[in-house]
């Protein structure tokens, strides 16, 4: 089992004219519990792309996730360090086209990482940021219609299917007991 040693950023933007940073969810998680939050992520904001870097558990994360029927799914290839790329998006942020909300339960820490970047404890935070920003404005080859029509026929596709049945584990796996726990906090917030 692939285990995270730095928190992972599943960040939301909206795209227009500018570029909106709408939700941030950032936490410590093995791989499992990765990839079922990546597809809580999308299916909480209606992601029509799932950018995710092709490196490290990234590649097992994208393969898996287009073997579930995940066509959203955008491989990101860095071509230069991290320090690099975010560098090279501070001319879009200092124009004024990426918006961050006033207040968010994420968002100190988020402002702390990035002011502090590269010299804070993590940079997952303003590497996800930057990979955004980079994937966004580099240019992309036109699909042509056809194109077009097999995506949005995939779409449709994926939505008439039923949900995945719920996932069984083994009994006392790490995966079982997680599940348990979740179980028992979820009908403690309902007063249960």
């Amino acid at each position: 089992m692939l285990r995270r040693s730095n928190p992972c950023p599943l960040s939301a933007w909206l795209s227009g004219k500018h570029l909106f940073l709408i939700s941030v969810f950032r936490k410590r998680l093995e791989y499992p519990a990765l990839k079922r939050a990546v597809r809580e992520q999308q299916s909480l904001f209606g992601a029509g792309v799932v950018l995710i870097e092709d490196k490290a558990s990234g590649t097992q994360l994208i393969q898996e996730l287009i073997s579930d029927g995940c066509h959203a799914v955008t491989r990101y290839q860095p071509t230069m360090d991290k320090t690099m790329r975010l560098h090279a998006q501070t001319a879009m942020i200092e124009n004024g086209f990426v918006y961050i909300p006033e207040t968010a339960s994420w968002l100190a820490e988020y402002l702390h990482e990035l002011t502090t970047f590269p010299k804070a404890k993590y940079d997952d935070q303003a590497d996800s940021t930057a990979q955004f920003l980079d994937w966004f404005k580099t240019p992309m080859p036109s699909r042509g219609i056809f194109e077009y029509y097999r995506q949005r026929a995939e779409e449709l596709e994926q939505r008439r299917k039923p949900p995945p049945a719920k996932t069984v584990y083994a009994r006392g796996s790490m995966e079982w007991q997680a599940e348990q726990e979740k179980q028992k906090n979820a009908g403690l917030n309902r007063g249960i």
